[in-house]
């Protein structure tokens, strides 16, 4: 089953970036959890 799922994580971020309005739903998903996208990249990058 390691196998499976490490090869499912190498195209975890080719998928995502495939899919349409991807920005949209993580600003909704963070502001949804009380964040804002200028406070994570401030904390994160």
């Amino acid at each position: 089953m390691e196998d499976t799922t490490e090869a499912h994580n190498k195209h975890i971020a080719e998928y995502l970036c495939g899919t349409p309005l991807l920005a949209d739903y993580l600003h909704e998903g963070l502001s949804m959890l009380g964040y804002s996208c200028a406070e994570y990249e401030e904390q994160h990058l």
